[in-house]
């Protein structure tokens, strides 16, 4: 498993202090047909808040436009921005810091999900054009929700928010 520096740990849980009970959520990738739509990520978000539960959106410079749509449709959530100029070595210490803050990780087929796998999150995996048994991260707990398991193909779309949440909830020991 990756493990994150003290200093890294230490400001993850200022950043998410105890007490709440996170789920990160990573809507992006670098091949857009790989995402499930940012509305649907903010259903599932509203969806987690009212079931008590903060989910903590992961956004990269790519996702950058996504963040006001996240603060007006999903308010309650939390943010954590890619920081510029940062090295990759920081960047990915920080990512592996924040996994173990989290109670499971929500996340397109993207380097994300797969990095908060490797330090030991349980992930939730979408997948559209790719394929769950060849990509699935690596994690102590993946679950992969296919949009061909849906009837669609390779569009992420057909991912049901429902389906979605379903299996956050069960990865959290809901229901």
């Amino acid at each position: 498993p990756l493990i994150a520096s003290p200093a890294s740990r230490a400001a993850a849980r200022t950043a998410l202090p105890d007490g709440p009970r996170y789920v990160g959520v990573a809507p992006g990738s670098r091949m857009p047909a790989k995402n499930w739509p940012i509305e649907a990520y903010l259903q599932a978000a509203r969806a987690l808040l009212k079931s008590g539960v903060t989910p903590v959106f992961f956004l990269g410079p790519m996702e950058a436009i996504a963040e006001e749509a996240i603060l007006a449709g999903a308010s309650g959530s939390r943010i954590v921005r890619a920081r510029q100029g940062e090295s990759d070595g920081a960047a990915l210490d920080q990512l592996a810091a924040y996994a173990s803050r989290l109670e499971a990780m929500l996340a397109n087929d993207n380097g994300v999900g797969h990095l908060m796998g490797a330090a030991g999150a349980t992930v939730v995996s979408l997948f559209g054009p790719t394929r769950p048994e060849r990509w699935a991260p690596v994690a102590p707990r993946n679950v992969a929700l296919w949009s061909r398991d849906f009837g669609g193909e390779d569009r992420m779309d057909a991912i049901p928010v429902e389906a979605v949440f379903e299996a956050v909830m069960a990865a959290l020991g809901g229901r």
